[in-house]
């Protein structure tokens, strides 16, 4: 699958909201006024106008809001192969700076403020972390933990715009033009479709309910401006939506849901970024013996002499499966230069892992780590997780997630380092 996007995951995290830059709204001037101008000027009629000021004031008026988040999102490729990655949001806010948000999906996570701490919880990992609430929704939901447990997607679905003192000025910053694409039935409800479009950024389809409050079921941001163009020309698409369930407004939220998030066996870190194979710098990589998905066996020890990249990764990984399909094919042109590419299974049954590899077309040797032996002598626990050993046998860098340029490019520039002996290391 030649999906190349240009993507900045923290941890295993889908940092899509990275991707865009997603708008960074200044806070309101005026929080009594729902209307503010943009930075720009809107080309927007009267009727667009209307709709979408009807819905802000559904949420501006609402001091709270407690919504269901269905999230779908789809990988196909050109040769027709399709990976559905669903999940759900779970979210509680109250204003100004209390929430609670619940990613249920494989990789799960969640993050609540009661207005004065944060806490954020990576149920992978069974680990959580505190840190100091900040004034505003947007400071909050901007912060590297909040999206590395949540995944980032919230950036798209414009939940937390909705619930800022002015959601026409967070919203509508950067839009240029507002057009009507017409009424459709999404969920068995009556809508206004509209498109509000973003030319440095993208574009995004909303769907207002026809309903008295006027709200948000469903978002749709066009997802196309982050593929290359050459995925484009190769008919690669990536698809993502947000639907809106069970909203309720205003409802007294001191039920204790903003407390805490974690269970009782979860670990306390004091950060999450450093602490998945990092301590493993500069020391001597353990000697496991990597299962082949060919029934044979490969001590580690025994390639020596050779440049060693293990690459974990699992099928139900977003990041995962966008990126070993590029870092294999770009390993190739290492070969030569003693560069061994092995793509690590993380506890998956051997039929997933192979059928993803042959459907991709994807060469490189592949090792299964079924039981996650492998990657806890690692350290591994979020994925992708690429870890690069010297001839020396001493591990030269760890990396978690996916570096924040185009990943062909980045992985090149990565193995080039490792080759010619410089440092791995790269910014968080």
């Amino acid at each position: 699958m030649k999906i190349q996007i240009k993507l900045l995951l923290i941890g295993l995290a889908l940092t899509l909201a990275q991707l865009f830059n997603s708008p960074t709204f200044a806070a309101p001037a005026t929080p009594q006024t729902n209307k503010a101008a943009p930075k720009t000027a809107v080309k927007i009629d009267a009727h667009c106008e209307q709709i979408l000021q009807k819905m802000f004031d559904t949420y501006r008026s609402s001091v709270s809001l407690s919504t269901k988040i269905k999230v779908s999102m789809t990988l196909q490729s050109a040769q027709g192969t399709k990976q559905d990655l669903p999940a759900q949001y779970v979210i509680s806010i109250a204003k100004p700076n209390r929430y609670s948000v619940e990613l249920v999906s494989t990789r799960g996570g969640s993050a609540v403020s009661n207005g004065k701490r944060s806490e954020f919880y990576f149920k992978p990992a069974g680990a959580y972390m505190l840190a100091p609430s900040l004034p505003t929704l947007q400071e909050n939901f901007d912060k590297h933990e909040f999206r590395f447990v949540t995944a980032g997607l919230l950036n798209f679905a414009l939940t937390r715009e909705l619930m800022e003192a002015n959601p026409y000025t967070a919203i509508m910053d950067g839009v240029q033009r507002v057009q009507y694409i017409g009424t459709e039935k999404v969920d068995g409800v009556e809508c206004d479709r509209l498109r509000l479009s973003q030319p440095q950024k993208y574009d995004t389809d909303i769907w207002v309910e026809k309903s008295n409050p006027p709200v948000l079921k469903k978002v749709q941001p066009d997802m196309s401006e982050g593929l290359s163009e050459s995925a484009k020309r190769a008919g690669n698409k990536i698809l993502l939506s947000f639907l809106y369930k069970d909203q309720v407004f205003g409802k007294p939220m001191n039920d204790g849901r903003f407390d805490t998030t974690h269970p009782p066996s979860a670990k306390f870190v004091r950060e999450f970024f450093h602490e998945e194979g990092g301590e493993l710098i500069g020391k001597k990589a353990p000697d496991v013996t990597l299962p082949m998905s060919d029934g044979t066996k490969i001590k580690l020890s025994s390639l020596r002499d050779r440049l060693v990249v293990l690459d974990f990764w699992a099928t139900w990984c977003p990041p995962c499966v966008m990126s070993l399909p590029i870092f294999a094919r770009a390993s190739e042109d290492f070969k030569t230069k003693g560069v061994v590419f092995i793509a690590v299974n993380k506890g998956e049954e051997m039929n997933a892992a192979k059928h993803f590899m042959l459907s991709n077309k994807i060469h490189v040797p592949s090792a299964l780590d079924q039981d996650g032996r492998i990657a806890s002598t690692y350290n591994v626990e979020g994925i992708p997780c690429t870890i690069f050993i010297g001839r020396d046998g001493i591990v030269k860098g760890v990396h978690v997630g996916i570096a924040p340029a185009h990943l062909r490019e980045g992985f090149i520039e990565d193995l080039n380092k490792f080759v010619n002996g410089k440092s791995l290391k790269r910014e968080q």
